[in-house]
């Protein structure tokens, strides 16, 4: 019988918060208002880290039922005290330093517990396979590093509806891609956020810090695990080239600002998604940034093209495009 009460009360739950959204988002002060200096032509609901968060619950429930090995891909406390985290700043904006310092100590305690989330080898395309397992400062320190530029990078794109939420998703895809037997172990969460990214196409809803956080800690996780239990099943040149496009605007966005005199922590309107629409109308400029984002990830996954001559096209690409829209 639990197989039929699961399956009906996810729908159900589903269908209840998103009726209940305007209620959740005012109790817990998750508006932006329109009169209030922000880009919206209309209050925005910063809905998407609850909604999205509903539905890792309901995904954590699933899996203990029914596939408890899947759950050696998940780091539940992690994810748990990143949401709330970034939820408190939804809720109360906190500075750039606190948000760090949170997520910094956050990571030193999970990796402290949980070995799996160390990074013990790498697997690369011109330099064969590295190991790091004599080394506990790298294998420590490392993916604290590489999370935490991730999130800030998947930060750094959530400034035109649907572009966060469709970089996510094609992320995941990728991943399901290189290993299907993931599919069932996400398939829940992946369909809340592509629910999600209707929503924010169409609903004027948001996805907040909690909802960038979400999904980039559950890429950032899924691939350290990865490593850890099938350390050849990707290449770390493959990882570079499949999130490139965010870090190398964050880069850019933080030595810009520096240059500036400006604080390369405060958001502006140079980001390339922002110059994209300025140009392009929103579906055009989604188009071309995921089409920079997948085509050569997969380009190496069917054509098996060199790695460095993808990751060089890919940042000549990005480099015309930003002299040209700028």
């Amino acid at each position: 019988m639990k197989n039929y009460y699961l399956f009906i009360l996810i729908p159900f739950f589903t269908y209840l918060i998103l009726n209940l959204r305007n209620s959740i988002c005012k109790k817990l002060n998750l508006i932006e208002y329109s009169n209030n200096k922000t880009f919206h032509k209309k209050d925005a609901l910063i809905f998407g880290g609850v909604f999205i968060f509903t539905g890792f619950l309901f995904n954590f429930f699933y899996l203990i039922f029914y596939d408890e090995n899947c759950l050696k891909y998940f780091n539940y406390v992690l994810v748990f005290f990143i949401f709330c985290t970034a939820l408190v700043d939804d809720i109360i904006k906190l500075t750039p330093l606190q948000r760090s310092a949170s997520i910094s100590i956050i990571f030193f305690v999970v990796l402290f517990f949980d070995e799996t989330m160390r990074i013990t080898s790498l697997n690369s395309y011109y330099f064969g396979f590295l190991y790091f397992s004599d080394s506990k400062y790298i294998s420590f320190f490392l993916p604290i590093i590489f999370c935490i530029l991730f999130i800030n990078a998947f930060n750094f794109i959530d400034g035109i509806n649907g572009l966060a939420a469709a970089v996510g998703l094609s992320i995941i895809l990728y991943i399901f891609l290189k290993n299907d037997s993931l599919i069932a172990c996400f398939f829940i969460i992946t369909i809340y956020i592509s629910i999600f990214l209707y929503l924010n196409l169409n609903k004027n809803v948001f996805l907040g810090d909690a909802g960038n956080y979400l999904i980039s800690i559950l890429i950032s996780i899924l691939l350290i695990k990865q490593n850890h239990f099938t350390p050849r099943q990707y290449l770390s040149e493959e990882i570079f080239l499949l999130l490139s496009v965010p870090g190398i605007d964050m880069i850019r966005l933080f030595f810009f600002r520096i240059k500036n005199k400006k604080n390369p922590f405060l958001g502006d309107l140079n980001h390339f998604h922002h110059l994209l629409i300025k140009k392009f109308y929103l579906q055009k400029s989604l188009l071309i940034y995921l089409m920079l984002v997948n085509i050569p990830i997969y380009m190496f996954y069917f054509l098996n093209l060199d790695l460095f001559f993808l990751i060089f096209i890919q940042i000549v690409i990005y480099s015309f495009l930003i002299k040209k829209l700028s």
